[in-house]
């Protein structure tokens, strides 16, 4: 009688497969069989993610010549619920099924989903008669099964609701279809106008071929990735910035109508939720396969466009590279200002330019950004040889104002002036004002754009040699970060401008000197002052350096340290 059992396997949920065991093997009682598949007579009978697999494979796998991973990935809803998870995540729910599925949807992300569960077993009246035209058994379908789907992939029309409500009938059993009211519930959906029915019904094939070939396992981050490089090919991206209205107005057209038959996808006229948002961010958590079906099967329909600043590579432009004029830059960064689009070209030797391309298409001329680690050497080169500040700035081919401040930013002293009235030295406040001479002139509203990326990169960049000009002086000044910002810009700059100057943040809170590290430089400061003096006691150094009293043993420690080395240099 068991032969039986593995020749239903392929094509039906183990459900109806262990309904018709339990038929042909004539046990009545549903504790007597549950007892005899899981050996637990209360055990629940499950269609979805069913635990146990290991008990059931133990008392049937060798009559049956079956495994717990074929039961798993041919019988049951693992291969669709776990498509779109890492192969950790997949592999511990395959692990729990085989033992207990206890915590099993939380840590799917199915807990949270607004995605109902399917209650009621469902079936295609066309497949039923299909079944019967065959001459064979009814049985339940693993495609009927699916949450979120409500057409038959084969067939295209409406699931029907039976009468068997997992959970609620015969919680501790199974019943096969042929035992089932498969009539008198009728439709559970009304009428599915097309074009709305061909969505909902390439949706169900979509999901039904989860089933038979789930994609590689994937993290979360990399399958969001994979979303946002689509839609910037699309045009609904700009670099790694999803344009999220746009997106949802395309996605709703795309899907019209038809969402209103997804069970969980609408509230009245919106999106229920910011599940679109969530998957295209690069930090996503646990969703529903629904929600990247729908996604996908959106994205799949878009026709790419052409990048705004063509394919690359794209040409050099580094004066001091050997490569300068080829094509070998391949770091493209998109971002968008107003209706403008700027195209930020990086190439490996560090160079950075940018380009303007306006709405009509138009691409404006390079304009220099950042020079890399090719500057400071050359520069020193060129003080070295004499050469004159314009005649250094032809060959950068940058403005004599920018060699002056990128000498600046880089620790380069240099002996030329720009005016009259003085050099630009080291220390100098950070000139943050626009570097677009034309927008100066033509002011918009009365003032320029600030472009705040090139401007926290900037500032970041004079950090270390603001912070080294501290440390320096003497008596001892503390490394905080309003002494930086004091003295790269003005008091409060930066800390109310936080958000646009992420990097400047980042670089300043690094450098910032501890309290015990200041007052060690304190104490090595008052240990060398005092020193040649005579009868100089831990409590005149303490006083002296500033310090609290707990620093007495500590005091004492480097005065006894200092002595002996003098005491060793003397002999």
């Amino acid at each position: 009688m068991l032969a039986y059992f593995p020749e239903v396997m392929p094509d039906e949920l183990l459900y109806s497969a262990l309904a018709r065991l339990r038929r042909h093997r004539g046990i009545g009682a549903s504790s007597q069989f549950m007892e005899e598949l899981f050996g637990r007579s209360h055990a629940v009978a499950s269609f979805d993610l069913p635990g146990g697999i290991g008990a059931l494979v133990e008392r049937l796998g060798s009559a049956c010549g079956l495994n717990a991973e074929a039961i798993i990935r041919r019988a049951t809803l693992f291969p669709f619920y776990t498509a779109f998870v890492s192969a950790e995540a997949r592999e511990t729910t395959r692990r729990a099924m085989v033992e207990s599925t206890v915590g099993v949807h939380l840590r799917l992300g199915l807990a949270a989903s607004r995605i109902p569960v399917v209650r009621a077993l469902r079936y295609c009246p066309e497949c039923i008669s299909s079944m019967g035209a065959r001459g064979g058994e009814r049985y339940w379908r693993r495609a009927h099964q699916l949450p979120g789907i409500t057409t038959c992939p084969d067939h295209g029309i409406a699931l029907h609701r039976s009468s068997l409500v997992v959970g609620q009938t015969r919680r501790h059993g199974f019943v096969a279809a042929d035992d089932a009211d498969l009539v008198v519930v009728g439709s559970g959906n009304p009428v599915i106008a097309s074009p709305d029915a061909a969505r909902l019904q390439a949706l169900a094939v979509a999901a039904a071929r989860l089933l038979e070939t789930p994609p590689e396992p994937a993290e979360p981050a990399d399958i969001s990735e994979g979303y946002r490089a689509r839609l910037a090919r699309v045009g609904l991206a700009t670099g790694a910035k999803v344009h999220q209205a746009e997106l949802e107005q395309a996605f709703r057209g795309y899907w019209g109508a038809a969402l209103h038959h997804v069970p969980g996808i609408l509230s009245r006229a919106a999106l229920q939720g910011d599940w679109l948002a969530s998957l295209v961010r690069p930090r996503p958590r646990a969703m529903h396969p629904i929600y990247h079906l729908l996604l996908r099967l959106f994205l799949d329909e878009l026709a790419e466009v052409q990048p705004p600043f063509g394919s690359g590579p794209w040409e050099c432009l580094n004066p001091l590279a050997p490569h300068l004029g080829d094509f070998v830059v391949t770091d493209l960064r998109v971002r968008r200002d107003r209706s403008h689009l700027y195209g930020d070209f990086e190439c490996g030797c560090g160079y950075v330019y940018t380009r303007r391309r306006d709405v009509d298409g138009t691409i404006g001329p390079a304009r220099y950004r950042l020079y890399g680690p090719s500057f400071a050497p050359a520069l020193r080169e060129a003080i070295a040889r004499g050469e004159g500040l314009r005649a250094v700035a032809r060959r950068l081919k940058l403005d004599p104002k920018t060699v002056m401040r990128e000498a600046a930013i880089a620790g380069v002293a240099t002996p030329w002036r720009l005016a009259p009235s003085g050099a630009v030295a080291r220390g100098n406040p950070v000139d943050v004002r626009c570097r677009s001479q034309s927008a100066v002139q033509t002011p918009h509203h009365g003032s320029c754009a600030r472009d705040w990326s090139f401007i926290d990169r900037l500032i970041a960049r004079a950090v270390g040699a603001e912070a080294a000009a501290v440390h320096s002086l003497l008596p001892p000044v503390r490394v905080t970060f309003s002494e930086l910002e004091r003295r790269m810009t003005s008091q409060s700059w930066i800390r109310d401008r936080s958000a646009k100057l992420p990097r400047t943040i980042a670089r300043i809170d690094s450098v910032v000197e501890s309290t015990n590290a200041f007052r060690e430089r304190r104490l090595g400061f008052a240990l060398s002052e005092a020193e040649g003096a005579t009868n100089v006691t831990a409590s005149c150094i303490l006083r002296s350096a500033g310090l609290p009293t707990t620093w007495m043993p500590r005091v004492r420690a480097a005065m006894a340290a200092r002595s002996t080395v003098q005491v060793e240099e003397a002999a």
